[in-house]
């Protein structure tokens, strides 16, 4: 594969990725969460709580993304 069929695939999945991203938020919407949000509490619901950092380590987020997810305004 060349370095120009990388920089493709890339911007294909990234694009995917925004596509799908924004289909299950509009699909999340009336719940009040993002998928940010749903992928870490359908995480935490399967591992049977644990901390963020298990979890940042189980879907290889950072730390800072994993506590904006589990935000919740009151």
């Amino acid at each position: 594969m060349t370095e120009r069929d990388e920089i493709c695939l890339a911007h294909c999945l990234r694009s995917a990725d925004r596509v799908i991203s924004q289909l299950y938020n509009e699909s999340l919407a009336p719940l009040g969460l993002r998928i940010t949000q749903f992928s870490l509490v359908r995480a935490l619901h399967l591992l049977g709580g644990c901390t963020a950092t298990r979890l940042r380590e189980v879907l290889v987020l950072e730390q800072a993304t994993v506590s904006r997810g589990c935000y919740v305004p009151l």
